[in-house]
């Protein structure tokens, strides 16, 4: 495998550790390759889609890596300027869309892993998918159902 990339957020970037700390530096390390660390601190599910989409338009990795930030952030636009959303840091709408249902978080995250392993399927380009993460077993029967994989650190 030549090309390889890494997509996901501050944990897959590696913020607050050292270069060689990082889990995409260990992985070049010991399998001696060179991964392409696409992640973007911050960032939530719709993004890690995007930028894997975007990247697919130019290239074919062999493999793609994609760590899927936590369900309960989400990003909108205000005023032409991306804002990024989660538990710590909401507005009202968040605030009541998670009063009204879980759901409202986890359909769009489990469609953006869906819509991710497909788009790679279709490319022909291997994806692993990992959640650094407990999540509830029900989300990852809904994976199932795609026969899409999604490595939880349990």
């Amino acid at each position: 495998m030549k090309n390889i990339i890494t997509l996901g957020c501050s944990h897959t970037a590696g913020v607050g550790v050292d270069y060689k700390d990082r889990y995409v530096s260990i992985l070049e390390r010991h399998y001696n390759l060179v991964i392409k660390n696409l992640s973007i601190p911050g960032s939530n599910s719709a993004e890690v889609e995007k930028v894997l989409i975007d990247y697919l338009q130019t290239d074919r990795p062999d493999l793609v890596i994609a760590q899927w930030p936590n369900p309960f952030r989400r990003m909108h636009w205000y005023n032409n300027k991306k804002e990024n959303e989660n538990i710590n840091s909401c507005g009202s709408t968040f605030r009541q869309l998670l009063k009204d249902s879980e759901e409202n978080f986890y359909r769009p995250w489990l469609q953006n892993i869906i819509n991710a392993t497909t788009v790679c399927r279709f490319a022909g380009v291997q994806i692993i998918n990992i959640l650094l993460e407990n999540v509830d077993k029900q989300y990852l029967d809904q994976l199932d159902k795609y026969q899409i994989k999604l490595h939880v650190d349990n």
